[in-house]
């Protein structure tokens, strides 16, 4: 990219009507966004990023497994950094978790073309299909896409609480189902993901920006504990077989 003296500016009027905008999209009266993938109000969605995009110059793409790309090309088409995060949410979300990843990178391109030209490097901002697994315990199907880590056997295994398999769900979305290895890449360098802090840290330190360096790592385990009921009143505790104590 061309040297720039002054500072990069961006529209934070613009970025907060983007918001705004897509929060809308899959808001519940009893308040909270329902957006899971490959839903009527995920096409709605992906739609007005796409229109989103194409309006700040960028080129349009999405992939096999529903991803959306905004991508300025750069004098460099062999190598990509990227930008953006997830377009689905947990049931009754807010409207920052994920969006907010998204529409950042489109305004920060959007001014960086505007004010700064063509890039060395492509640059792209990404709208990640699914993050949440809040319709198919699929895990990232979005980035696995990416990094042709799905496996064939899950489009036929995977259901909703409807019943409805991924594949059904992607046909009705309008992608193939069966060309889902098409959408890995091997082109990026670098992904860059802006994310609000969902506790508080930052704001009890007053601080604007943290860079996370890890993360919380969940496990999920069953534990059966066998015990024997007794009289409560009468039985005393050294004799007890109490599960819970």
């Amino acid at each position: 990219m061309a040297r720039h003296a002054q500072p990069i500016q961006i529209d934070a009027v613009v970025l907060q009507q983007y918001v705004d905008a897509l929060g809308s999209i899959g808001w519940q009266a009893e308040g909270g966004i329902i957006r899971p993938v490959y839903s009527a109000a995920w096409v709605q969605a992906r739609g007005q990023v796409a229109e989103w995009m194409r309006a700040a110059g960028l080129e349009v793409r999405g992939d096999a497994v529903g991803n959306l790309f905004g991508r300025l090309r750069g004098r460099d088409v062999s190598r990509t950094i990227l930008t953006g995060s997830h377009l689905d949410t947990v049931p009754l979300g807010g409207k920052f978790d994920g969006a907010l990843g998204i529409l950042a990178g489109l305004v920060a391109l959007r001014g960086l073309l505007e004010q700064a030209g063509q890039p060395r490097r492509s640059l792209e901002v990404a709208a990640l299909c699914e993050e949440e697994g809040s319709r198919f315990p699929a895990h990232y199907w979005g980035t696995r896409g990416m990094l042709g880590t799905i496996r064939a056997d899950e489009l036929g295994r995977l259901r909703d609480d409807q019943g409805v398999t991924i594949s059904e769900a992607m046909r009705g979305a309008g992608l193939a189902p069966q060309r889902y290895r098409e959408a890995a890449r091997q082109d990026l360098d670098v992904f860059i993901e802006v994310h609000i802090e969902q506790g508080r840290i930052l704001f009890d330190e007053r601080i604007n920006l943290g860079i996370v360096q890890a993360i919380t790592g969940l496990q999920h385990q069953w534990v059966t504990v066998k015990g024997r009921a007794d009289h409560a009143g009468t039985m005393t505790m050294d004799q007890r077989r109490d599960a819970l104590q």
